[in-house]
């Protein structure tokens, strides 16, 4: 071995240990909480997701130089998706839809004066405006709905490697 082999073996014994459970959790979470501000509140602050982007990319960047210099590589494990994260992502999708279009009922008139004209704004009645925002809502919900159906979770070679991975274990065991 060479003395810098020994050296940086050395220094990786003196580094952090990496806790997959808790790193997991911790990021799934501040993820969940990023996307949750962005998309709830994206009528309210447009200019939101360019600035959570600018702070993800700062985050990545941190998120890189302590993996390399601060903690031990982490170890691998197989993994069968992100679990019950993935409901409650598809909810706060969900309830986004409603959030963002609440306030825009409550404070946008822009759409009112396109359809109807810039001085017709205030002829339209409130249970007009609101029939027209649940029009839109469940107009929006029966897309995201179509998409869902219609792009598949897992594509079709992501299938077939787990199938083999299946019968190549059913093989082993017996």
């Amino acid at each position: 071995m060479q003395s810098e082999d020994v050296d940086s073996i050395e220094l990786n014994s003196l580094r952090l240990d990496f806790d997959p459970e808790n790193e997991l959790i911790n990021y799934y979470a501040e993820g969940f909480i990023d996307i949750g501000y962005i998309i709830l509140f994206a009528a309210a602050f447009p200019l939101g997701p360019a600035v959570a982007l600018l702070m993800n990319i700062l985050e990545i960047r941190n998120r890189v130089t302590v993996l390399l210099y601060i903690l031990r590589r982490p170890t691998c494990k197989r993994s069968t998706g992100i679990g019950e994260w993935l409901n409650i992502w598809e909810l706060m999708s969900f309830v986004s839809v409603f959030t963002n279009f609440a306030l825009l009922y409550v404070k946008n008139t822009d759409i009112f004066e396109y359809l109807f004209g810039p001085g017709n704004v205030y002829d339209v009645d409130e249970t007009s405006k609101m029939w027209f925002y649940i029009v839109v809502i469940v107009f929006i919900v029966f897309i995201k709905y179509i998409f869902q159906v219609v792009i598949k979770d897992k594509p079709e070679w992501v299938k077939k490697e787990e199938d083999r991975a299946a019968f190549l274990k059913n093989a082993e065991q017996e």
